[in-house]
């Protein structure tokens, strides 16, 4: 799977660097804690990252990104007073 962030560049914009690279590393920590042990994370790029899901099929591919989705859209990422959500 691919996943890219939305509104990551605002956080970048309003909060800086600083804070978007503590958003990508929890956008990590929380896609470990949803996928496989033997499956793979990796950032690709910006805010893109790449998901190998190990001997899984297409239903259950769709079922984990869709739980995905939901995590990080619940996800609320607050930096100095600011809330940002992705």
């Amino acid at each position: 799977a691919f996943l890219d962030l939305d509104q990551f560049q605002v956080v970048n914009d309003l909060s800086g660097h600083q804070a978007g690279d503590v958003l990508l590393q929890q956008v990590a920590t929380r896609l470990k804690q949803l996928l496989r042990k033997d499956d793979v994370v990796a950032r690709l790029g910006g805010d893109e990252f790449g998901l190998l899901m190990h001997y899984s099929d297409t239903a259950s591919a769709q079922q984990v990104a869709k739980r995905i989705c939901q995590q990080l859209f619940d996800h609320e990422f607050t930096w100095k007073g600011i809330k940002h959500n992705i």
